[in-house]
Parts: structure tokens; C-alpha cells; sequence
């Protein structure tokens, strides 16, 4: 059975089995489930034998998951400029979205356009706060009037990240944090405070590893205080952590801080920030962590 977990939205449910138009916007927190509902909506859209109004779980469609389902697509930020160096701007650009000459790949348009193999075509648009002006401009007719057999569904933060023209075409959901009990053994994760559901999967799966981050990063805290070199030596294994690793070390970093006066509290969190840049930015992973490291000793000394 290839259905997603779901947990925590059954209103968000009850509302797209509603929903009788075209194009949806789902909005809220990064890990708080939209990805899963757009997984979960195709399901319930392609299902050969629903079930008292569900997806049945176990037909050829159900049992195909999102990612080799021929009725389902994801469009992403591109993370690399047409030179391939690192962008610093992750952009969804007009060729993904519809013909252009030197297309390596289907644009998503043309690929709705296609009928589907089961009931609909699903296309969806992960990151539409990163829509450049010219691919929403290009996608405002097909948002508008897509075939009969398509759907559209848009995931963002919130409707104002996205431009106006863009949402004016769609139906809104928003998604907020989850409850998070059933996970209590991953108190110590700011996932957990925070309604996160998606990092709490990722970290259940590997336990292990989110518990020597968790130890990790207390002990660099600690470690603030102390020689430099014992600073150094922590980072070290922080930086392993972020190579290694599919949990989120920066926001675990932040939540370290969260007791701090809000000025340095403010100021810890912008070192943060400027590590996590550098690193999306391919910078040297070593040189970004010794000098957050520093910062740090800085702020909290």
C-alpha cells in the first residue's frame, strides 16, 4: 500500500473531497503535512474502489507511489543556474512550465494536457513562492481553464508568498502545526514543539541518528564556554551530522537558544542563518561551521 501518512488534517480531508474546482493552493509551515495531502488527494482522486469517501489503499493506482505514479507530477525550485553553479535564488522558471526551445524535459503544461491512465492528471507546483514572473505569467491560462482531466495544486507558506495573479486562480487550504503526542519520544526535537510532523517521520526512522544530533548540539552549547578547541572538536561532528543527515541540525541549533534575551537570542539565530546560507550556497562546509562557531562564543560569552 503506497497511501501516505496523513495525520492531523482530517477538516483539510473532508475539504478536498469537496472541492469540486481546478487549481488549490495548500499553505502553512514547512513539515506540517501539505506534501502528504497532495499525495493523499491523488489517491483518493485515481482510486480504481474507493471506499466510504477514501482512497481504497490497495487498487493498481493506490499502490503506486507518487513519485512512479503516471497521473502524478511534483515541480521543484531549480538549486543551480544554467552553468550549474549553486543559485542563490531557487527559482521555478518558464521552461518547466511550458514549451521552450531547448526544453530537456516534458514542461509541465504539456504534460496535463496528456490523458490521464487512470482518472486525473495531478501536476503540482512544491514551491510556488518561487514562481518567476514570466512561468506564473505563462501559467495563469492553463490555472485558469486546465483540461477537464487535470488538477493543479500549489504549495506554498502562506497566499502572500505567491504573487497575486497566481492565487487569485486558486482555492486555499490552510494546513497548520499537527498534535504531535503520539510522538513523545522525540520531545527533545523542536519538530515536536513546533507541530511538525513530517521531521518527526524522517527522525523515527533513523532514532538513532536524531538522538546523537540531539546530544551533538548540546554539547557544542555546552561547549561554548569552554577552550576553543573543544568548540572546534564538536563542530567537527556537527558538520558529519549535516553530511550525513536527513534532520534539520538548524532548527535543533535554534531551539538551543530560545532561552537567551531576545537581542542575543536574535543575533544567535542570524549566525545560524549565515551558516545555513553558506552552505546552500556550496561554500566550504569547515570554514562555515568554525565561523558560526565563533559567532557564537561572541554572542554568548
Amino acid at each position: 500500500m503506497a497511501l501516505p501518512s496523513l495525520l492531523g488534517h482530517e477538516e483539510a480531508q473532508d475539504l478536498v473531497r469537496k472541492f469540486r474546482g481546478h487549481a488549490l493552493l495548500l499553505t502553512g509551515p514547512e513539515g506540517v503535512g501539505r506534501r502528504a495531502l497532495a499525495h493523499w488527494y491523488n489517491a483518493y482522486l485515481n482510486c480504481e474502489e474507493p471506499k466510504d469517501s477514501d482512497p481504497c489503499g490497495t487498487c493498481k493506482s493506490c499502490a503506486t507511489p507518487p513519485d512512479k505514479h503516471p497521473d502524478y507530477r511534483e515541480l521543484f525550485p531549480q538549486t543551480s543556474t544554467t552553468s550549474g553553479k549553486r543559485s542563490r535564488n531557487p527559482e521555478i522558471r518558464i521552461g518547466e512550465l511550458v514549451v521552450r526551445q531547448g526544453n530537456a524535459d516534458q514542461p509541465l503544461v504539456s504534460w496535463l494536457e496528456q490523458r490521464p491512465i487512470y482518472k486525473r492528471r495531478v501536476g503540482v507546483v512544491d514551491g510556488a513562492q518561487h514562481l518567476t514572473r514570466s512561468a506564473a505569467n505563462s501559467f495563469l491560462k492553463t490555472l485558469e481553464a486546465p483540461p477537464s482531466y487535470a488538477t493543479i495544486i500549489l504549495i506554498a507558506p502562506s497566499r502572500s508568498a505567491v504573487l497575486p495573479t497566481v492565487t487569485s486562480r486558486c482555492t486555499q487550504i490552510r494546513l497548520g502545526p499537527v498534535d504531535t503526542s503520539d510522538f513523545s519520544d522525540l520531545d527533545f526535537l523542536p519538530a515536536y514543539r513546533l507541530g511538525q510532523i513530517g521531521p518527526l517521520l524522517r527522525a523515527r526512522s533513523n532514532l538513532q541518528s536524531a538522538k546523537e544530533l540531539a546530544e551533538t548540539v548540546s554539547a557544542l552549547v555546552a561547549s561554548l564556554e569552554r577552550d576553543l578547541s573543544n568548540s572546534f572538536e564538536i563542530a567537527e561532528r556537527l558538520e558529519n551530522h549535516w553530511l550525513v543527515s536527513n534532520i534539520d541540525i538548524f532548527t535543533t541549533l535554534r531551539e538551543h537558544f530560545r532561552s537567551l534575551p531576545p537581542t542575543l537570542y536574535y543575533k544567535a539565530s542570524n549566525a545560524i542563518d549565515r551558516c545555513e546560507t553558506r552552505l546552500k550556497h556550496y561554500g566550504s562546509a569547515s570554514l562555515a561551521f568554525v565561523e558560526l562557531i565563533l559567532n557564537l562564543r561572541k554572542i554568548t560569552r
